[in-house]
């Protein structure tokens, strides 16, 4: 039987081989592949454009897979990799069967939890160091589940991520954060919302006209949101998604950097997008003050934003002596459990918030 290559739509594509058993033989044929199509491709203008990069997921069948779980599998493997990094092959095996009908199960219930109202948002602020005054809040998704009860973003995002649900999960995020902000009074009644964008909606979503819905709907001025996106997925921005972004800009929305510090080969992109805001990632908060590499990454960081002119914000601040010391280091803005942990903020309360 011969091997099937279809495109899925936007830069994805499939390969069926239904004559390969062995793992390393797929393993040679996704190789072979990626470097078919990384290879040199001569344009009319008579320039050679050879920047072309492959991330691709190989999933094994079983007796028991389906055309689906099987399709499903590839994708979440593929997604891996552009996580890892650029140019990458993830290879599943026959082993991760329960790991398949887990994320199998969960995207079926996401897509329940979408239609029937079980997503939630909280917030957590970000405060000024000096004056623990609260500046703004960070939306977080949340999964109310019938059965588990509250879910934390790490038991199902990376899940919904691969699924075809994520777009509308990016846009209840989107608009319940404008939604609630709006209605914020007291102390946060001009503070900014953050909200995280996905990989996948700045993929396959269309992200100016998801913007412009939930500000026009919620009725929030658009200087008071920021869009974050994080480090990792700045580095792989399409041309279109990058046009999306500078509209918005324009239009007086904020760009943050999320996780800054992880993913270096992409610092460049804090350059090339319009970007305001720089976040450094809580894993070098949390060495701080004792691990030398931690104090390096932070004040690093904190450099490039003063020298580039951008706001920056240490995230994962828990202690007094971490806030101290990010205050004697120029930062003046944070995040953390030191000031408040996330939590469920409705209309009027909001403006009751108290930060330590």
């Amino acid at each position: 039987m011969d091997d099937t290559a279809a495109r899925l739509g936007g830069d994805e594509f499939v390969v069926l081989c239904p004559d390969i058993a062995d793992v390393e033989q797929i393993r040679q044929v996704a190789q072979r592949i990626r470097a078919e199509v990384r290879m040199p491709i001569q344009l009319s203008t008579g320039h050679v454009f050879d920047q072309l990069s492959v991330s691709a997921g190989v999933a094994m069948s079983r007796s028991d897979s389906t055309a689906e779980t099987l399709l499903r599998r590839a994708d979440e493997l593929m997604y891996s990799s552009k996580r890892q990094g650029k140019n990458l092959i993830t290879l599943g095996s026959r082993s991760d069967k329960t790991t398949m009908m887990v994320a199998s199960q969960l995207i079926s219930e996401l897509g329940r939890a979408v239609r029937g109202g079980e997503l939630v948002v909280h917030f957590q602020p970000i405060v000024a160091l000096a004056t623990g005054r609260c500046a703004a809040m960070e939306a977080l998704l949340r999964w109310e589940h019938p059965e588990q009860g509250l879910l934390m973003p790490d038991m199902f995002l990376d899940v919904a991520e691969n699924s075809p649900h994520m777009p509308a999960i990016g846009r209840f995020v989107l608009n319940e954060a404008c939604r609630q902000a709006a209605q914020w009074t007291g102390s946060l009644a001009s503070a900014a919302i953050h909200v995280n964008v996905s990989g996948r909606q700045l993929e396959v979503g269309d992200l100016y006209s998801d913007v412009t819905d939930a500000l026009n709907g919620s009725r929030l001025s658009s200087d008071r949101l920021v869009l974050e996106l994080t480090e990792t997925y700045a580095g792989r921005i399409t041309p279109s998604a990058k046009a999306d972004l500078v509209r918005l800009w324009k239009a007086g929305v904020r760009i943050a950097i999320d996780d800054v510090g992880t993913g270096f080969s992409s610092l460049s992109k804090i350059v090339d997008l319009p970007v305001d805001i720089v976040k450094i990632d809580k894993q070098f908060i949390a060495g701080l003050p004792h691990d030398a590499r931690c104090a390096a990454i932070t004040q690093a960081v904190l450099s490039l934003g003063e020298t580039l002119g951008l706001s920056t914000i240490a995230e994962g601040i828990e202690t007094a002596t971490q806030r101290e010391l990010l205050l004697d280091w120029g930062c003046a803005l944070g995040q953390g459990f030191l000031f408040g942990r996330s939590a469920s903020l409705d209309g009027d309360d909001a403006g009751e918030l108290i930060t330590g």
